[in-house]
C-alpha cells in the first residue's frame, strides 16, 4: 500500500505540542520526518508524564506517554546548532529535505544563520513553516506563551463557559491545534501544491493566536452587521439557547443536547412527549423552558415527572461498561442527543456504534499496556531516535555523509552530564550503541 505523503521528507525541529502534531499527521500519511533535537534538554514534553514501564523501556530516552505519542512514525537525531559543526549538518539535511517545520520564537534561527533566506538558497524548493505563538511581526512577537494566553488574546477564552460564571479552559489546546498545528498543515499542503506548478518553495507564518481568532468568524460576523458585542454564555452555539445546551442528569452524568434546527428540536420534543416546548426553542437555558429540560437534581422517585432529558421510559437506552455509560439503541437518529463520556469510556463503546476498525482497538490497549504499538496510523514506522553523543556516529541511510570526527565537535561532554540531570525522574539517557527504537 502506497501513501500519499511517502515521497515527502520532513525536518522537525518543533517541540511540546502544536508542531509535533503537525508533523505527526504528515508522518501518519507518509511522510519521513527527521526531528531535530538540541544536545541539551531536546523537547520538554520529554518529561512529561505520565510515563511507561520502568528503566528497561526507555530505550529511547523518554517514557512520556505524550512524547511517544506525538512523535510516532518519526526519527530524531540531537544536533549543536549553535557550533559550526552542528549547522553544517543541519545545512547538508536541508538539501536533500523538502520541508522544515520550527516552533521558534522569531528571529531565533536568523539568528543562528539558520533562516528562511539562507536556506532557500540552499534548497530554493524548501517549504519553511515557522508556528510561533503571536506571528513574525507585529507588537507581541518576542513575547512567551501558551494555548490559553492565545485564546486570551483572540477573545475566545473569555466567551467560554456559562453565563455569569468565569471563563472555562477547554480540555483541548484550541489555538495549539486548531490555530497552529492544523492551519500550519494546510499552508504546508497549499505550499506543495504551490511548488509542483512553480517548482518554488514558500515560507509559512503561522501565528496561533491568529489561528484562534478565525475560529470566531460567525461571531465576529455578526458584530461588525449590528455592533451587538457577544459575551459569555449569550450565543447561539455556545450556551445560549435551550436546545443546543448541556444538561446534567440526576446522577451525575451530562447529556448534550444539540437539536439547532427547527425540525430536529420538533422530533426531540415529540419524542419526550413534550410537545409544549416546540415554540420555545429559541429561549435560553434559564428560562422556564430551559429549567423543564434541565431538572434533573434530587432523587427520581420522589419526583412526579422525570425531566424530559433523562426520562428513562422515553430514552431507549442501554448501559454499557462498567462505569455505566449512558448510549441509545433504538431511540430516533434524529434526536440529536448524546451522553458527555469520559476518556475512559471509549474503550468500552460497542465497535457496532462507532467508526473503527480491529487496529484502533489494539491501540487503546496499547496505550493502557506501555510502549507497545502507538497508533493504527504508524505508516511510517515506530519512533526511532539516533542519538548524536560521544564517538558514536550515525549513518542517516543515503543522506548525508558524517564521519565521528565531525560528530565528536558537535558534542560538548558537559551536555552529558546536563541530559542525566533532566533526567532526575527515575531515569538516565543511555549513551547509544545502535539505533534504538520503540515499537
Amino acid at each position: 500500500m502506497s501513501y500519499p505523503l511517502e515521497d515527502v521528507k520532513v525536518l522537525d525541529l518543533t517541540r511540546l505540542l502544536p508542531g509535533p502534531f503537525c508533523t505527526m499527521m504528515l508522518a501518519d500519511y507518509g511522510a519521513d520526518v527527521l526531528r531535530v533535537e538540541d544536545t541539551g534538554a531536546g523537547d520538554y514534553l520529554r518529561f512529561w508524564p505520565p510515563y511507561y514501564g520502568d528503566d528497561a523501556d526507555n530505550a529511547s530516552g523518554t517514557r512520556s506517554a505524550a512524547y511517544l505519542a506525538l512523535n510516532r512514525g518519526k526519527r530524531a537525531i540531537r544536533l549543536d546548532l549553535k557550533k559550526e559543526e552542528g549547522k553544517d549538518l543541519l545545512m547538508r539535511l536541508v538539501d536533500s529535505h523538502d520541508i522544515l517545520v520550527e516552533s521558534f520564537r522569531p528571529g531565533v534561527m536568523d539568528r543562528l544563520g539558520l533562516g528562511y533566506e539562507t536556506l532557500r538558497e540552499r534548497n530554493p524548493a524548501l517549504i519553511y513553516c515557522a508556528i510561533s505563538g503571536y506571528g513574525q511581526d507585529g507588537d507581541n512577537r518576542d513575547r512567551a506563551g501558551h494555548d490559553m494566553n492565545y485564546l486570551g488574546l483572540a477573545g475566545m477564552l473569555g466567551l467560554t463557559g456559562r453565563k455569569g460564571g468565569p471563563p472555562v479552559q477547554a480540555a483541548g489546546q484550541i489555538a495549539d491545534l486548531g490555530g497552529g498545528a492544523l492551519m500550519a498543515l494546510f499552508g504546508i499542503m497549499a505550499a506543495i501544491h504551490e511548488r509542483s506548478r512553480s517548482g518554488e518553495g514558500q515560507f509559512l507564518d503561522v501565528s496561533m493566536t491568529d489561528g484562534a481568532l478565525s475560529w470566531l468568524s460567525i461571531l465576529a460576523a455578526a458584530y461588525f452587521c449590528d455592533d451587538d458585542v457577544p459575551r459569555r454564555g449569550d450565543p447561539d452555539l455556545s450556551g445560549g439557547r435551550v436546545c443546543y445546551f448541556v444538561y446534567e442528569t440526576s446522577d451525575g452524568r451530562w447529556m448534550s443536547l444539540g437539536a439547532l434546527e427547527p425540525k430536529f428540536w420538533r422530533e426531540w420534543c415529540v419524542g419526550v412527549d413534550r410537545e409544549d416546548l416546540i415554540d420555545r426553542q429559541l429561549e435560553p437555558p434559564d428560562s422556564e423552558a430551559g429549567r423543564q429540560v434541565a431538572d434533573s437534581r434530587g432523587d427520581r422517585k420522589k419526583r412526579k415527572t422525570p425531566s424530559a432529558i433523562e426520562d428513562p421510559k422515553r430514552w431507549d437506552m442501554i448501559l454499557v461498561g462498567e462505569k455505566g455509560m449512558m448510549l441509545f439503541k433504538r431511540s430516533s437518529t434524529d434526536w440529536m442527543v448524546t451522553p458527555g463520556r469520559r476518556l475512559e469510556q471509549f474503550a468500552d463503546v460497542p465497535k457496532t456504534i462507532r467508526r473503527v476498525s480491529n487496529e484502533d482497538v489494539e491501540w487503546v490497549e496499547a496505550c493502557k499496556g506501555g510502549p507497545k504499538p502507538l497508533s493504527s496510523f504508524d505508516y511510517a514506522g515506530p519512533f526511532t531516535e539516533m542519538v548524536l553523543l560521544g564517538n558514536l556516529a550515525v549513518r542517516l541511510g543515503k543522506e548525508i555523509e558524517w564521519d565521528a570526527e565531525a560528530l565528536k565537535a558537535t558534542h560538548d561532554p558537559e551536555d552529558d552530564e546536563l541530559i542525566r540531570r533532566q533526567y532526575r525522574k527515575g531515569w538516565d539517557l543511555p549513551v547509544p550503541t545502535a539505533v534504538s527504537r520503540v515499537g
